[in-house]
């Protein structure tokens, strides 16, 4: 049986210095059109940005590390993963928010045939 201990890297707060990958989001739409935010809620846009802003940082973590759905960093005992590639803040600050929010853009009516997004049809965004 394999008894490979699993070490918490800390977590969204004490990484970013933010509550949550969902603040996240809220402050980078915070400012936009009252009725836009609207369309985000109500289409459930949010949540998909969120679903894939969780989905991009986890793309960039070292092998064996991820992101808890409780937003907490963890991976394997210390020492067994390269301190350089684990420079979590640099991993969540290299995502650009912009383009997931972009993406998932609720007025973007025709990904289908957006040249943004070759190959995605709107069920596999």
């Amino acid at each position: 049986m394999d008894t490979t201990t699993t070490t918490s890297y800390g977590t969204w707060y004490t990484v970013t210095g933010t509550v949550s990958p969902a603040e996240n989001i809220a402050v980078w739409i915070g400012g936009s059109d009252s009725e836009w935010l609207t369309r985000v809620e109500e289409s459930g846009a949010l949540d998909e940005m969120e679903a894939a802003y969780y989905r991009a940082i986890q793309a960039e973590l070292p092998e064996g590390v991820y992101i808890t759905p409780g937003a907490d960093f963890i991976g394997p005992a210390l020492g067994t993963v390269d301190e350089v590639e684990l420079d979590l803040s640099a991993i969540v600050e290299g995502i650009d928010i912009g383009q997931i929010v972009e993406r998932f853009d609720p007025d973007h009516t025709d990904a289908a045939t957006d040249p943004r997004y070759p190959g995605q049809t709107p069920d596999r965004m």
